[in-house]
């Protein structure tokens, strides 16, 4: 619908400035794009203060901050609850940084947010300094997965904002897709992220990257044992296979999923504790 919407405005306004120089286009669309600029940025109020992001960038920003509170309420009530001051937090598949931002409202916190699509990663970045968060939150422009070395990104859309890329091949947990573009990033397995990147090991991690959640749980055994929490999505062929995929590894390390989490939002996401 909102696709359709924007094609329809497209037509109406260059009919309206069809009769103009090209001059006066220029500048009539120019005008009509300060508009927009001026209502680019939501402000979302939470428990803890305001957060400001980038709404219209596109429209899978636009719906994911209209829907802040509503499309994962189990994750934010994980951070209420869970996340205390001292705490590490892995942000694996960060996507623009809503949930890290939200994250870094609680005081003595040190998240660490990966995001390898270069389109997402900028506007993370962006709203990390928009909301004066960087002593808080790490952006990091790398993958993660079972190997280290540097793979190809298989995107089906360039839209910032977009989920569902594929890492080495074009698929997800929904299965294969028709690549429009693919980006060499660096991926690590996160034990070595510890070691080669000297980056903490995570005290809670959030594990969100549409597809290759298993790949990236059987790299990081040693940092498993440690970690006090895991929120992971499992959907699709995840969650068909999920019980060597997902949950092996995480009992493996002396995890167990808390059953009554499933029925507090969004039932994709499960949550395993130590």
């Amino acid at each position: 619908m909102s696709q359709t919407l924007a094609k329809t405005l497209d037509g109406m306004m260059r009919a309206i400035t069809a009769p103009l120089s090209d001059r006066q286009r220029d500048k009539t669309v120019a005008a009509f794009s300060e508009r927009l600029s001026a209502r680019q940025t939501a402000d979302v109020k939470t428990k803890y203060g305001m957060l400001k992001f980038q709404a219209l960038r596109s429209a899978y920003t636009a719906s994911a901050i209209a829907r802040f509170f509503d499309d994962e309420p189990d994750c934010l009530e994980w951070i209420d609850t869970t996340l205390q001051a001292g705490d590490v937090l892995w942000d694996i598949g960060a996507n623009i940084g809503l949930y890290s931002l939200y994250a870094s409202q609680k005081q003595g916190l040190k998240i660490f947010s990966f995001e390898p699509s270069a389109f997402n990663f900028a506007l993370l970045v962006e709203h990390v300094a928009m909301n004066k968060k960087d002593d808080a939150v790490n952006p990091l422009c790398v993958a993660l997965s079972d190997s280290t070395g540097v793979f190809p990104l298989h995107m089906a859309n360039l839209s910032v904002g977009r989920a569902g890329n594929g890492l080495q091949e074009a698929r997800t947990q929904e299965g294969a897709f028709k690549a429009v573009f693919k980006q060499s990033v660096p991926a690590f397995r996160g034990d070595d992220a510890v070691k080669l990147l000297h980056i903490p090991t995570p005290t809670h991690i959030k594990l969100d990257v549409d597809g290759i959640e298993g790949l990236i749980l059987a790299g990081m055994p040693e940092i498993l044992k440690q970690v006090k929490t895991v929120l992971v999505e499992v959907e699709g062929e995840n969650e068909k296979f999920a019980a060597d995929r997902i949950d092996a590894p995480l009992i493996a390390a002396g995890l167990r999923e808390d059953m009554a989490f499933r029925a507090k939002g969004n039932p994709r996401n499960r949550l395993f504790t130590r």
